[in-house]
Order: C-alpha cells, then sequence, then structure tokens
C-alpha cells in the first residue's frame, strides 16, 4: 500500500483529486487530502502524514505555490512529488525543477495508480505512460495512454477527503460530472490542444450513462446530503435524448434543484421545458464577445447573436436565470468591441454577468496568436501569470487600461445600465484599489446568486481576494 496525499491552496472541492482518489483506494491505497487555507499548520500537517506520494493538481498561474510546497514537503519527509493537471500535462519541462520528480501527462486515474503500484513494489517507475519521470538526472519522456473510453468503470468520486472539512460538508451543492472531452475546438480553450495530445488514442468525448449518473446523485444524496446539484461538465446539453431520459428520472429520484452550462446554440423549447420541469434554476453559457466576427472568426466558437437572444428569450420565457461568460481585452479587440460585449448583455438582461480578463496562455491557439501577433512583451512565457482575477499580460494592446478598468465594472454596468455614461468617464482613469474592490463585491455577487454559495464563505473568499490584491500573497 502507498500513502499519497493530495494538496491544494484554496477550499473548494475538485473532482479530478477526487476520482484519482477513489481509483487508489480501490486498488487498495491509502489518500488523503490537505487544503492550505484550512489547516492550522499545513506542513506540519504534511510532515505527520508521511506521505509516499504528494501530489499536486496545478493550473497555469499556481505553479510557483506548488513548487513552494513541494520543495518543504521534500525537506521534512521522504515522499516523491508529483505534479498534474492542465498546466504541467501542457508544460511537462516543469519536471526540470528539483522539487518535482514526475508529471502527469493528460488524464491521471490509471497513470497516477499504476506509479501508486510500482512504488508499493519498489519497481523501476521511469517507462509509465502519461509520466515523465527522471532517471539520474536524464528526464524520460513517457507517451500518454488510450483514453477511458467506458466513464462507467470508474468508481464515483472519492468526496470523503473533503467532508472532513466543515466548510466544504456544509455546502448547500454537490458538484458532479457526466461527460469528459468537447466536439468544439474554441481557440481560447484548451480542449482543442489536448486532442491533440490525444490523436489516435481513442474518442476524446465519452458520456457516463443515465444509469451511472443516477446512481452516484442517489448514493451522495443519502450520504453526504445536498439541496442542489451542479452538472460541470463543459456542455452539458451535447446529447438531448440523453437529456431528456436523464432528468425523467431525475425528477422521480433527486429532485432538487440544479444548474448548468450549455450552450447557446444547443438550447431550444423542448430542452429548456425539461430543465424547467426539472428544477433547473441557472444555467451558464459563454457569449466570450458581443462581437460576431471576434467570437467566430478569432475566436471559433460557432455562436452568432441571435442564438444568444433567442436563447435569453427561452429562458426569461421559462423564467431559467442564466449565467453568461464574457472576456475582455481580446487579441485585434478594440474598445468599442468591448462595449459590444457589454450592450450585448444589457439587451438580453443577463441575469448574472461575469467577465474575465483573457489570457493569452501559450499552449492555446489564441494565446500563440497574441504572443505571434506582439501583444505580449518579447520574454513572455508560461511563467508570467501570477493572477487569476484581473489582471493582464496584454501589455502591447492599444487602450489596455481602460478595457481593465471595463471589466471591474462590468458586472454593475450590465444590471444598472443607467451608470454607463459615467463608467466611460470613469474607466479613464488610471487602474486603481478601488476598482479592484468594485469588482471584488460583483464577483461575490455572482458567486452567491449562481453557484449558491453561503454568503459568509463568500465573504471570506472575498476577503482571501483583498489579500490578494493588496497585499500580495503573503506567506505561504
Amino acid at each position: 500500500m502507498a500513502k499519497i496525499l493530495f494538496v491544494q491552496e484554496l477550499a473548494q472541492f475538485h473532482i479530478g483529486i477526487a476520482y484519482l482518489s477513489a481509483v487508489l483506494k480501490k486498488n487498495g491505497h491509502e489518500c488523503d487530502l490537505l487544503i492550505a487555507n484550512l489547516e492550522k499548520d499545513f506542513y506540519k500537517s504534511i510532515k505527520a502524514y508521511k506521505p509516499d506520494v504528494l501530489a499536486c493538481s496545478v493550473i497555469t498561474g499556481n505553479q510557483e505555490w506548488f513548487l513552494k510546497v513541494a520543495g518543504k514537503a521534500k525537506k521534512s519527509t521522504k515522499c516523491k512529488v508529483i505534479f498534474g493537471g492542465p498546466h504541467p500535462t501542457f508544460f511537462p519541462e516543469i519536471i526540470e525543477h528539483k522539487e518535482i520528480d514526475y508529471v502527469c501527462v493528460g488524464e491521471g486515474e490509471y497513470a497516477l495508480l499504476e506509479l501508486a503500484n510500482r512504488i508499493d513494489r519498489k519497481e523501476k517507475t521511469d517507462d509509465i505512460p502519461n509520466i515523465w519521470s527522471k532517471n539520474n538526472g536524464k528526464i524520460i519522456k513517457n507517451p500518454v495512454r488510450c483514453l477511458t473510453g467506458n466513464l462507467d468503470e470508474l468508481p464515483f468520486p472519492d468526496r470523503d477527503i473533503f467532508m472532513k472539512y466543515k466548510i466544504l460538508k456544509n455546502s448547500n451543492q454537490q458538484i458532479f460530472i457526466t461527460t469528459r472531452g468537447c466536439p468544439y475546438a474554441c481557440t481560447f480553450c484548451f480542449n482543442h490542444a489536448l486532442k491533440k495530445i490525444y490523436e489516435g488514442k481513442g474518442n476524446y468525448l465519452r458520456r457516463r450513462s443515465v444509469k451511472n449518473v443516477l446512481e452516484e446523485l442517489v448514493h451522495v444524496k443519502e450520504k453526504y446530503g445536498y439541496k442542489e446539484v451542479y452538472f460541470q461538465d463543459d456542455t452539458f446539453v451535447l446529447d438531448k435524448k440523453w437529456i431528456v431520459e436523464l432528468l425523467k428520472e431525475y425528477r422521480k429520484k433527486i429532485n432538487v434543484p440544479f444548474v448548468c452550462l450549455v450552450r447557446a446554440n444547443l438550447l431550444d423549447r423542448k430542452v429548456v421545458t425539461e430543465f424547467k420541469k426539472s428544477g433547473c434554476r441557472c444555467v451558464y453559457f459563454g457569449i466570450e464577445t458581443g462581437n460576431e466576427q471576434l467570437r467566430n472568426q478569432l475566436l471559433k466558437k460557432a455562436l452568432y447573436n441571435k442564438d444568444i437572444v433567442r436563447a435569453a428569450k427561452l429562458l426569461h420565457k421559462y423564467k431559467i436565470k442564466f449565467r453568461t461568460y464574457n472576456m475582455l481585452g481580446l487579441p485585434d479587440e478594440t474598445l468599442d468591441n468591448a462595449f459590444e460585449t457589454l450592450y450585448l448583455n444589457v439587451a438580453i438582461k443577463t441575469d448574472y454577468p461575469w467577465c474575465s480578463i483573457f489570457q493569452p496562455y501559450p499552449s492555446t491557439e489564441l494565446g500563440k496568436y497574441a504572443i505571434a501577433k506582439g501583444y505580449v512583451s518579447a520574454d513572455f512565457n508560461e511563467n508570467n501569470f501570477k493572477s487569476f482575477y484581473d489582471k493582464t499580460l496584454m501589455s502591447n494592446k492599444k487602450d489596455i487600461n481602460q478595457i481593465i478598468n471595463l471589466q471591474k465594472f462590468f458586472i454593475v454596468a450590465v444590471k444598472l445600465p443607467i451608470s454607463i455614461p459615467l463608467i466611460k468617464k470613469l474607466i479613464k482613469l488610471p487602474p486603481n484599489k478601488f476598482y479592484d474592490l468594485i469588482f471584488i463585491l460583483s464577483y461575490a455577487y455572482t458567486m452567491i446568486g449562481t453557484e449558491g454559495i453561503n454568503v459568509f464563505n463568500s465573504f471570506g473568499e472575498g476577503l482571501r481576494t483583498i489579500k490578494k490584491f493588496y497585499f500580495g500573497n503573503g506567506e505561504d
């Protein structure tokens, strides 16, 4: 039996980690999770657990935090460190850091299981598919294995390692996922890059059976209880026949409100009526930009304003609220284009508008385009990412400061259109901490309204965000 310890920075349920832990436990290994901001002494807890493997799920932007954790953990324990998740998948060269022993590229359930098995048996670990490793200073780059074709074969995610924390145990909402992969090729998304990694390795888009999903929904309801379900699939409505079948049983066996992510062009009256009958409280969908040319030529979204307007009318008619995802600061976008995005949200009366600043992730097609067009500095790379909230790396873009300021006021402007003339004047001032605070309060409003987050939890998250803005990340 190997001991695997997962670590993460903030208090949130991570379904990827839950799947990894479930597969490991099913095969006889011991797993636990430590959340840094919920532990009295995070590093003391790591040392006390004495893990064989410290497992870190890393996104671009928090790799430096995990490197610090890995370095300190290796000084106090004899653990090996593995980095997995989006950042190591697209930038596996991070293994060159001395703190890291292994990097997992792509889906990790069976790769991490094989690593744990071999560590337990004290066998060599340098030829495991999906895993890059080190051997006498040399980096061994192994290819990925085939994708898991039948998602029903995976055990249900291990929620126990999260539920030991009161703030997560008391959440009204539980997260579920029914698919893996996406058929679309949006240039700002990771999916097109991940498809290339797995080319020839099985069907990229996979879906669990209705029976399997319902069994998990019932199991989690009986064991933990919940007042709301969040279907976290990239696009929940890809298969309308499957949706109708699921929701028919959902009404009988679960019968609690749910939220989900959709595409505006896939919503029709049949789907929306099924949603309404089944207690759908809110849906989320991406607009990205109000300018159709940018959305469909630059972003390759394959989505038109008429689709968005039609979907919004349907949702309003059936009294289902919706959150829209928007981006400002896109390559080739002008300030006028940014206001097009704002005005489209005003026109469709978005209940919960969400807007972020575009980040040119180098692994994506759009990120590579931004770099090639010179929107970022010449020495730009993936290690430049430090913030998830409002900062931009598009330093060479025209009107970037006004666009950054507009993002801060975006939610206010959509919900109170009367404020737009004033906002047009305010955004001409330099970015400042007061505008940051406007954004933080808007963020809390959106999270409370769309994800059912307890107001006190959101307040705590807001305080942590303020700390990041005003004082940096502080002591890790």
